[in-house]
């Protein structure tokens, strides 16, 4: 009797060490899965990225052509008060209409891409991974189109940092556009990024700048206000 007790509970040790195993296996799995589609996600959002970025520099390029053309057509009038002032007049026309072109697709250039995939991500439920140690100052095309315009009817010469008024993290960058779209914060997660490849702090000092020009940068909520 005893020695058919020790059986039987030997069998139902056995059993528990299988079933444990087993799970074991299977959250191993699941975590290689779930390692193997975040990585598949990464390739697809990267392709997508390098894609916009092209699309926005393809555009920005015709812009820039339409400012030099009017700047070139400028350039035998006798007055040289009257050429600046014309100068001036038709390059704000060029950037306007640079401006249009831009606007059509994305707000924003690349943050336009980044602002439309977080929103998109977290209206579908799904995790996003954004890096905490990576800063930028997020700047808006229509910030961008103001300041271009003032450089040019200030005649302003030298190096101007124009961007968005406010330093932050690609991460804290995430939960204020989840904030201001009522959406939630929970899907968004922190990490630090250790690619050798991509620099840790693209944000600009924009005081100097801001003096220059005569007018105080735009922060985040100013900008996702304005879209």
């Amino acid at each position: 009797m005893e020695n058919k007790g020790r059986r039987i509970l030997s069998v139902i040790i056995s059993i528990v060490i299988i079933a444990v195993y087993a799970f074991l296996r299977f959250q191993r799995l699941q975590a290689r899965q779930e390692r193997q589609k975040a990585q598949q996600e990464q390739v697809k959002n990267s392709q997508v990225v390098q894609q916009a970025l092209q699309d926005n520099q393809n555009k920005l390029n015709e812009a820039a052509a339409k400012i030099k053309q009017a700047a070139d057509s400028v350039k035998d009038k006798k007055s040289t008060t009257e050429s600046e002032e014309l100068k001036n007049a038709e390059m704000n026309k060029a950037i306007e209409g640079g401006y249009s072109v831009v606007k059509k697709n994305d707000k924003l250039l690349v943050q336009g891409f980044i602002i439309d995939h977080i929103i998109y991500k977290l209206k579908s439920r799904e995790k996003i991974i954004l890096p905490q140690n990576e800063y930028m100052s997020p700047t808006s095309v229509e910030l961008i189109y103001r300041q271009i315009k003032e450089v040019i009817n200030k005649n302003i010469n030298g190096i101007l940092h124009c961007c968005g008024g406010e330093r932050i993290s690609r991460y804290e960058f995430g939960l204020k556009i989840a904030k201001f779209y009522n959406l939630d914060s929970q899907y968004i997660s922190p990490e630090d990024s250790n690619d050798p490849l991509r620099p840790k702090d693209v944000s600009l000092n924009v005081e100097e700048s801001q003096k220059k020009l005569g007018f105080i940068f735009d922060n985040i909520e100013e900008m996702l206000k304005k879209l």
